[in-house]
């Protein structure tokens, strides 16, 4: 397990938890914690459109800049990204091979259709124009709102 591969770990780690929505304060805490796990000295912050993060002793660090766009929770895969986080600090599979698996996830197609997202664009619209006390046509409208928000999402 050498020095680059623990380190390229938890910048992928980094990358992964900034994309899928973890808050700034946790993120650091979470990298700084994980950098312990695997023996690095380690400094971070985040924003939300970078991270800086530094590895070694002040006088001789080596920093590094991610830029970020900034990115929609994604609860299903942070989950997923801490189950591979905790696997690697229990040492079941090494940094290299967690990176890999965090390279996979960034690549795993949506859990949900097209067709079905729209719909939930749509439907939860609707829902929440009647929840305000909307009548058919807002319902409607809102519907339709939501169907065109939907379409408009860049990720498609």
């Amino acid at each position: 397990m050498t020095v680059l591969d623990r380190t390229s770990f938890v910048l992928r780690m980094a990358e992964a938890l900034h994309r899928y929505g973890h808050p700034a304060h946790r993120l650091e805490e979470a990298l700084v914690a994980t950098s312990q796990k695997l023996g690095l000295e380690a400094q971070f912050f985040s924003t939300p459109t970078s991270i800086f993060a530094s590895f070694g002793p002040l006088e001789a660090q080596h920093t590094h800049l991610i830029r970020m766009e900034p990115g929609a929770a994604d609860l299903g895969r942070l989950a997923k990204v801490d189950r591979i986080v905790l696997r690697v600090i229990r040492g079941e599979v090494s940094p290299a091979e967690g990176s890999r698996a965090l390279d996979v996830l960034d690549n795993e197609a949506p859990p949900y259709g097209r067709a079905l997202t729209l719909l939930a664009f749509a439907v939860a619209s609707a829902g929440a124009a009647r929840f305000f006390g909307g009548g058919a046509p807002e319902v409607t409208a809102a519907a339709l709102v939501g169907l065109s928000t939907g379409l408009l999402r860049s990720s498609w």
